[in-house]
């Protein structure tokens, strides 16, 4: 979105001086490159990529927040121990989201 912003700056003696600006902030594109889950290991593996890669944070939502790989460039999750989703949302920092099918397998 589009926002104003203004800074405004005092010194010791009381002088005040503002500034005003326009700031847009465009939210970064996620793509979920596997959402898979083991039913023997009640295991989820989610995998994403992001247009910010290695700035945005991304977090699997009711799970947890994912781990980012510099050299990949791919951001990933796993979790044991949890129930079957049938799909999994992905969101980030600067604002995107995505949304997949979980592939349930053994």
């Amino acid at each position: 979105g589009a926002y104003t912003v203004t800074l405004t700056a005092a010194d010791q003696f009381g002088a005040q001086s503002n500034d005003t600006a326009r700031v847009t902030i465009t939210a970064d594109t996620i793509t979920i490159t596997k959402a898979i889950y083991s039913t023997a290991k009640k295991q989820i593996i989610v995998e994403a990529t992001t247009s910010k890669p290695g700035e945005a944070i991304l977090t699997v939502v009711n799970f947890g927040k994912m781990t980012y790989n510099a050299r990949s460039k791919l951001y990933r999750f796993t979790a044991k121990g949890v129930a079957y989703p049938a799909t999994v949302t992905v969101t980030s920092s600067y604002g995107g989201l995505a949304t997949a099918a979980v592939i349930q397998g053994k």
